[in-house]
């Protein structure tokens, strides 16, 4: 998993969030990126994981539905649904199995 957000453990399950960031803070040849560089190159997709909070055990993974990456959004968790917001503004929700 590459550059966790801080975790939700809500009913058994931990959710956490890879945030896609390309975390590189120099290129090959060791000059600085700027900000703009690092959103521009390799950036990934996020992807949302739940775990068994007992064995640490994948539950699921959105693998490859969230299209675009998050810089220190973190997790919301409210009635049952867990929500990511990225950096092209848009907002996803998952629901947690009861």
């Amino acid at each position: 998993m590459s550059a966790p957000e801080p975790v939700v453990v809500a009913n058994g399950v931990v959710s956490v969030l890879s945030n896609g960031e390309n975390v590189r803070q120099a290129r090959d040849d060791g000059t600085l990126m700027t900000s703009t560089d690092r959103i521009i190159t390799k950036t990934g997709n996020a992807v949302l994981y739940a775990l068994d909070a007992a064995t640490g055990k994948e539950l699921w993974s959105s693998g490859d539905l969230i299209v675009s990456w998050t810089h220190l959004s973190g997790l919301a968790l409210s009635y049952g649904r867990i929500y990511v917001t990225v950096f092209d503004s848009r907002v996803y929700s998952f629901g947690l199995k009861e």
